[in-house]
């Protein structure tokens, strides 16, 4: 299938299938640029190592290791990486979802990458360290691992409904 369709649509192959689909991936590269483009999935991308710009909504973010970004469905944006970089990349279709609960049905994640609250940064370096536990096991080749790290996509997905949506319309559960 086509990556790249017209009017900047990207096209995700997602595979882990977590009774809804997901797209998980360690990017290593030297350089990269990926054009401004968008989908219908949420895109957390968490830097290991080195520096990605994104643009998103017409901002761009400069993020060093240990940085974090969600982007939501529909959100045009784009990434460079000029002198390389290691990062975890998450790509949630929350339409895959909405049949577990409706709870995510046109809902926006609200989160600044960049911010110094020491609250929401301990949160995403939660969002970070579950992305680096779906990476272990996705690496370890274990069927049964497999099982966990969807377990995991779960518990991801409860954070960032509890944690990133406006506090009117957190989970409270």
């Amino acid at each position: 299938m086509e990556k790249w369709t017209s009017d900047y649509y990207e096209a995700i192959e997602f595979n882990l299938s977590s009774h809804g689909q997901a797209h998980f991936e360690v990017s290593k590269v030297s350089h990269s640029y990926v054009p401004l483009h968008w989908h219908e999935s949420v895109e957390i991308i968490s830097v290991l190592e080195g520096e990605l710009s994104v643009t998103a909504n017409q901002q761009q973010y400069q993020l060093i290791a240990g940085d974090c970004i969600i982007l939501n469905p529909y959100v045009l944006h784009s990434t460079v990486s000029v002198s390389g970089n290691t990062a975890l990349l998450l790509q949630l279709p929350i339409r895959s979802f909405t049949g577990y609960t409706a709870y995510f049905a046109n809902r926006q994640f609200i989160c600044d990458p960049l911010t110094t609250d020491p609250e929401l940064r301990k949160q995403l370096g939660r969002v970070t360290e579950l992305l680096k536990s779906i990476m272990e096991l996705e690496q370890s080749g274990d069927p049964v691992a497999r099982l966990r790290s969807i377990s995991l996509i779960w518990e991801l997905l409860y954070e960032l409904a509890d944690q990133f949506f406006p506090p009117n319309l957190r989970c409270g559960f």
